[in-house]
């Protein structure tokens, strides 16, 4: 069954519904809200519209449905829906292996400290447990039963070693590429009664799976699959065609009705407003309205990269050996630095990856990690830093300079002329990159704004994080065209 409803409903119950055919009973999803009830985890009426989707049951006890999707905006009670999940999971249906991934390490680790939480202020939850890893990378609980809830940040191998998951929780759906899926899905094949379960917010253009589990969703195909969705966005099928709209206005009652955190009476109008005008009309839409963003047409026309073409010169074992550069550049708010590499490869192709990444993990500051990573790269390889004009990451300049670092500031002609050579090496094939997902994820997210007569990159227009793409190509127009200084031995693992 597949439901767009056009009248908002008087609580924020689902406003896209697809239930699974073929459920027999509800019991599992009965006790699976029990179960929060009784470990402080009430849920909302769309919270048990969630997990009623996806927890029905066929008539030899196997889930109705292998795919469970749970579509929100923002701080409207996602992850408590999925904890219960979890808990229910281990308790209460014999899973032995629940894997819990998210595009970032700190929402991973959030979300592990919570259901930890949740376990350590219950007496008979406690007896339970074996073991609580808390060391990085190795997050989760293990229990007397052997049974094990493991929390990742997603890469294009994490999930890879795992074998018979009972479940995977893909968090932050609208990040979710295609890698992380090839990596993680097949850790359940072996369980014949396993099941995926989404969480996500309103999707970008580049959010190409999720925009695939709405389409089945809306247009009524999704076989053995549940999707519940609570936003303001205007959804209508037109002779088979889905089409999307934006309500006319943002702040009015009917559409903060969508929401569940005000429909409930968790979240205040004036908590609302105040947001509006902070993130401004767009952002608002998408982060708390969960108005989602067009997908992209599917003609490369209009792309500055052709996705396909740059997929297809992916090398997992490409590593520059002479000419190497080394760039840096920075989200447009300074969290997620990062050093990209290029040089030539020992077969005289180009090479670009996305050399070091900071993490805030270990209680030093972003700055504090940038100068020291500089530092340590621009001396393994014998070479300047580059640093793209008007990047981020100028903000640092003087500190680096102070530290020894020796920056090569780009003009903003000599950018120009970058963004040009890199797409000339995609079109001519005679690039490599290593396929990594955040670089993967800049290339689909790219937009340009003119220069001159010249197109560059361009972070406002862009739909995601560019960052690595942008250091990346200023890094290889720094490659001299021959070259024979090989690099030196680097001081970190290039991933």
């Amino acid at each position: 069954m597949s439901s767009v409803i056009a009248e908002r409903p008087v609580v924020a119950t689902p406003t896209i519904l697809y239930l699974p055919p073929n459920v027999h009973s509800l019991a599992a999803a009965t006790e699976a809200i029990e179960w929060g009830e009784c470990y402080g985890l009430t849920l909302d009426p769309d919270q048990h519209a969630t997990l009623r989707a996806g927890l029905g049951e066929r008539v030899d006890g196997s889930w109705a449905a292998s795919e469970v999707c749970d579509v929100k905006g923002r701080q409207a009670g996602k992850n408590d829906t999925a904890k219960v999940r979890q808990g229910a999971g281990v308790d209460l249906f014999g899973e032995r292996l629940i894997l819990h991934t998210a595009h970032e390490f700190p929402t991973a680790n959030e979300d592990f400290l919570r259901l930890v939480a949740v376990y350590e202020a219950y007496d008979d939850l406690r007896k339970k447990v074996s073991r609580i890893r808390y060391a990085n990378g190795e997050q989760g609980i293990e229990f007397l039963s052997g049974a094990r809830i493991k929390y990742r940040a997603r890469t294009g191998g994490s999930g890879r070693g795992f074998a018979e998951a009972d479940c995977v929780i893909y968090d932050e759906l609208q990040h979710l590429q295609p890698e992380h899926l090839g990596a993680s899905f097949p850790t359940m094949l072996a369980n014949p009664n396993f099941q995926a379960w989404y969480c996500g917010s309103g999707g970008f253009s580049f959010s190409g799976p999720a925009h695939s589990l709405r389409r089945r969703a809306i247009l009524g195909d999704g076989g053995r699959f549940a999707y519940t969705e609570n936003t303001a966005q205007i959804v209508e099928v037109v002779d088979g065609e889905i089409v999307l709209s934006s309500p006319l206005e943002m702040l009015s009652h009917e559409s903060l009705m969508t929401h569940p955190g005000y429909a409930n009476g968790r979240v205040s109008f004036e908590a609302f407003e105040t947001m509006f005008w902070a993130l401004g009309a767009e952002m608002f839409g998408r982060e708390i309205l969960c108005i989602w963003e067009s997908e992209p047409n599917t003609s490369t026309a209009d792309m500055p990269i052709d996705t396909a073409q740059f997929a297809q010169l992916a090398d997992g074992q490409s590593e520059p050996v002479s000419g190497i550069r080394i760039c840096l550049d920075a989200d447009p708010n300074r969290q997620a630095p990062v050093f990209a590499i290029a040089g030539i490869r020992a077969d005289g192709l180009s090479h670009v990856s996305v050399r070091h990444r900071v993490k805030r993990t270990d209680g030093r500051t972003v700055k504090t990690q940038v100068i020291e990573a500089a530092k340590k790269l621009t001396e393994a390889h014998g070479c300047d830093l580059v640093m793209p004009p008007g990047s981020p990451a100028r903000a640092w300049l003087s500190e680096l300079v102070a530290a020894g670092v020796e920056v090569d500031e780009m003009t903003a002609g000599e950018y120009a002329e970058g963004c040009g050579a890199i797409v000339s090496a995609v079109e001519d094939g005679s690039l490599r990159h290593r396929g990594q997902a955040d670089l993967n994820e800049a290339v689909a997210g790219l937009a340009v704004r003119s220069s001159g007569d010249v197109d560059v990159w361009s972070r406002r227009k862009a739909s995601v994080n560019i960052a690595p793409f942008v250091a990346a190509t200023c890094a290889l127009v720094r490659v001299p065209e021959k070259s024979s200084t090989m690099s030196t031995e680097p001081m970190f693992a290039v991933t």
